[in-house]
């Protein structure tokens, strides 16, 4: 399974909204007005629960169903060929970029910025609110090399550095 994500924007909080209830029409089809104007250039992911009630019986029937909503022309995801948690030094780990469009068809994309980024933990002295100092710990992310790619309609297979030891990640 392929992961995508919106570079452009980080992930906000979730919004519940309740609907107002509305009656189907002859054929049995709803239509909601979901305004999706009102929120900000970015993707997003619309869960929608569904509940029927069949009039006067009291019986009724659930679903659910979601959907990625997207401003975007297209979006990137990748497809890694094993666990990215653990990988030992030297393994051979690959992994498939592709960028989709709006139908989910698989698209060209041209001036990416590939970088390849190492975490490390790092403990910083900090000065705590009655005066004292105590060491903490941080992330920190260090910019190891970039590479301006292009995606094609096949996408882009990367085998992944496994040489070094090391918290790596590639956005």
């Amino acid at each position: 399974d392929y992961i995508f994500r919106d570079p452009a924007k980080p992930l906000q909080n979730e919004i519940v909204e309740n609907l107002a209830a509305i009656t189907t029409d002859e054929k049995g089809a709803a239509t909601f007005d979901l305004n999706l104007k009102r929120f900000d250039k970015a993707s997003y992911r619309v869960l929608l629960l569904v509940r029927a009630f069949e009039p006067g019986s009291g019986r009724s029937v659930n679903t659910q169903t979601s959907a990625l909503v997207s401003s975007a022309p297209y979006l990137v995801g990748v497809k890694t060929d094993g666990a990215l948690n653990y990988i030992s030094r030297g393994t051979t780990r690959n992994a498939h970029w592709l960028a989709v469009d709006q139908n989910l068809q698989a698209t060209t994309a041209d001036g990416l910025a590939l970088e390849w980024i190492e975490r490390r933990q790092v403990s910083v002295l900090t000065r705590q609110n009655n005066g004292t100092y105590q060491y903490v710990s941080r992330q920190k992310e260090n910019l190891r090399d970039t590479k301006v790619t292009k995606l094609g309609k096949d996408g882009l297979q990367l085998a992944l550095a496994t040489d070094q030891p090391g918290d790596y990640s590639y956005v």
